[in-house]
């Protein structure tokens, strides 16, 4: 009678037996979502597996496709933190050969596992992804969900090809993943830190190692490092011994971070650009502050004059306008004039051939180069008229002839000049152009004139506007 109503049972309702045995196709899937760090810090990149364990035999027989494009497991895996949520950003790492599923919209190739459990073979998918995590305290990311269609009949069409009868969608839900950030110790932090966190390597080279005195060289630095490397500020460079950084530019590298600093060198003879200092924090177990640092580069700079000492120098003097005629009320004739302006002219060949480079550079780039070569000039007994208006003519990029102007100084600061460099350059070149023409000599001009491409060099935002 028993085994009767048993056989009863099976006849009317065939999947009742089967229910005993194993999961009925809305309960195929599984999901959850799980990290090996709980406890990240700040800036800390951060790995999390999604793990999706599926019903193989089930998959095979009842699964069918949830979009037009074919994928080889039809499941559709949302991941709400994947969208962006307040203090996190993520990125999915797919492998290079896996199955193919939809994680978010898009084709995923996830990490694939085929198993038993309890005598039914199951398929373990992984999705990889890491998370970068901006706030501490509390941080929870939604539970991950995944969507798939089944049916139990299916018909042939007049292609042969199977097609479900009573489609219908299915979907389940894991868990939050609750993470509790840290925050960046602040005993032990370097002083010169940028926001770097992660393991990280640096090298430097040079682009050359001779080059001579008045030229630049190229200093390039590589960071590599499992951090993220868009996250930290370019190290600064200012108080690099014996070089001056005229400009800096960044190379984007696949895996690498790479920047190049232009560097001009203030002395001649054997010289070292010095180790550059990285400084990092490495969130491995407790975390550590740590720094990293390249190698002394040896570099030889050809040339046979140094740099002038400014130490002691007297400060810019009040320079009064000076009027363009000469005692006698009478404006300079034109071979005066040409006279005065021969050796502009010749400096302006110079400058002609550096035009395409100069016009190319950023503003504070510009004006650095310019007054660098306006120290060495100097320094080295140039005319300190001729080489100041020859800075100038740089940094207006324009003739020689057009530098003097009564609006000289509103010019230099649309150039970028700071206001205070840009009136203290216009007064001196004024004072040494009137003094050219019998008005009140300029004492010490190499000096002033030394002065003025000092605080062009050495000035905030290298001569920026303000």
């Amino acid at each position: 009678m028993i085994r009767a109503c048993a056989l009863l049972l099976v006849g009317v309702f065939p999947g009742a037996l089967a229910s005993a045995q194993d999961p009925g196709p809305e309960m195929a899937v599984s999901v959850v979502q799980r990290t090996a760090r709980v406890r990240p810090f700040v800036g800390e990149r951060v790995a999390v597996d999604v793990l999706v364990t599926v019903d193989a035999q089930r998959a095979e027989e009842q699964f069918v496709s949830l979009f037009r494009r074919p994928l080889d497991l039809p499941l559709q895996v949302d991941l709400p933190w994947l969208l962006g949520e307040v203090g996190v950003s993520a990125r999915l790492a797919s492998a290079a050969e896996g199955v193919r599923i939809a994680v978010g919209g898009e084709e995923y190739r996830a990490v694939e596992q085929v198993t038993a459990v309890d005598g039914r073979p199951v398929r373990r998918l992984t999705v990889e992804a890491e998370i970068l995590v901006s706030t501490p305290g509390e941080l929870t990311l939604a539970a991950p969900r995944v969507r798939w269609a089944w049916a139990s009949r299916f018909e042939e069409d007049l292609f042969g090809t199977r097609r479900p009868v009573d489609r219908r969608d299915a979907s389940t839900e894991g868990s939050p993943l609750l993470l509790d950030v840290r925050p960046l110790p602040t005993d032990g932090r370097p002083d010169d830190f940028l926001g770097a966190v992660g393991r990280f390597q640096v090298e430097a080279t040079l682009d050359r190692d001779v080059v001579e005195d008045g030229e630049t060289l190229g200093l390039r630095l590589r960071v590599t490092g499992d951090g993220d490397l868009g996250a930290f500020g370019a190290p600064r460079l200012d108080s690099l011994a014996g070089f001056d950084v005229v400009g800096r530019l960044e190379r984007p590298e696949a895996d690498a971070r790479v920047l190049v600093y232009e560097l001009a060198p203030r002395v001649v003879g054997a010289v070292e650009v010095p180790a550059v200092a990285f400084p990092y924090f490495d969130p491995t177990g407790e975390g550590a502050w740590r720094v990293a640092r390249t190698a002394p580069l040896p570099v030889t700079v050809r040339g046979t004059a140094g740099q002038a000492s400014l130490d002691g120098l007297p400060p810019l003097l009040p320079f009064a306008p000076v009027d363009s005629r000469d005692r006698a009320g009478r404006i300079p004739s034109a071979p005066l004039w040409g006279g005065l302006l021969l050796p502009w002219l010749l400096a302006a060949v110079v400058l002609l051939r550096r035009g395409a480079q100069r016009r190319g550079a950023l503003p504070e780039v510009r004006i650095r180069r310019a007054a660098l070569r306006l120290r060495r000039s100097v320094a080295r007994g140039g005319n300190p008229r001729a080489a100041l208006a020859a800075c100038a003519a740089e940094v207006l990029d324009v003739p020689l002839a057009a530098v003097i102007g009564p609006d000289l100084e509103q010019r230099l600061c649309d150039a970028g000049v700071r206001p205070p460099e840009a009136r203290a350059c216009a007064t001196l070149l004024r004072a040494l152009v009137g003094a050219s023409y019998g008005g009140p000599p300029v004492e010490e001009p190499q000096e002033h004139v030394l002065r003025v491409a000092e605080a062009w060099v050495r000035g905030p935002g290298a001569g920026g506007r303000r």
